[in-house]
């Protein structure tokens, strides 16, 4: 859908504001008082900034969730192969500290092709439930991944804007194409939003997925933890 200027729906020369929500072109820019004073703030005390319209369709394409229900399923099925660690249950229902082979995944591709060690770095995301930490760093991949030989890295599922469960369960890891096959490699851990407690996230909701997680080669009893 193509965009047009907010005041003369020219399609030429346009810009984005932050604080309007809408595309102006060079001409009517300064037409509004809030772009040309610079101190009015937009709803929620968002400043009027001009953007790149494909600086906010790339954005977009990041932010939009999946269309339909069979989407969003086949979102969080792909999802599972990037879960680091989390917490389970064993048979007697204590709570058990469980490993997968996300890491050693990651780094035994990185290293395919080289003959020198790779000393990786990790950044850790961590934050309220729907604070934009999956987003964020989906940004951060898709930015770096549009080259050819990187479409295949993995990014986080985008959470649902009306929804306060937490997107995915356990901690996620994820490569940054930038720096992939660099000597010092940077991971992105997507953490569990706070204040998730014991409530089932999006990702469980489909019982395929949670068939797969139980399937998921593991390394159990890392660490017991006894709850008294």
């Amino acid at each position: 859908m193509a965009s047009s200027c907010e005041v003369c729906q020219g399609e030429d020369g346009l810009d984005f504001c932050t604080g309007c929500n809408d595309y102006y072109c060079n001409n009517c820019w300064g037409k509004r008082r809030a772009h040309r004073d610079g101190k009015q703030l937009g709803p929620g005390g968002i400043p009027h900034e001009r953007v790149n319209p494909e600086i906010v369709k790339r954005v977009d394409a990041c932010v939009t969730g999946p269309v339909n229900e069979q989407e969003e399923r086949e979102q969080h099925e792909d999802d599972q192969d990037t879960t680091w660690f989390g917490l389970d249950r064993d048979s007697g229902g204590d709570p058990v500290l469980s490993e997968y082979r996300r890491y050693a995944s990651i780094m035994m591709t990185s290293t395919t092709e080289r003959s020198t060690i790779q000393y990786p770095g990790l950044v850790s995301f961590v934050g309220q439930t729907n604070a934009g930490k999956s987003t964020l760093i989906r940004l951060l991949i898709n930015r770096a991944r549009r080259q050819e030989n990187l479409a295949g890295l993995a990014a986080p599922v985008v959470g649902r804007g009306d929804s306060e469960l937490p997107t995915s369960a356990d901690v996620h890891l994820y490569a940054d194409p930038e720096t992939f096959s660099a000597d010092q490699p940077i991971l992105f851990a997507d953490c569990e939003g706070f204040e998730g407690g014991e409530r089932d996230p999006v990702a469980s909701s489909s019982s395929d997925v949670k068939s797969q997680q139980a399937q998921r080669i593991q390394r159990k009893a890392l660490l017991s933890i006894s709850v008294e």
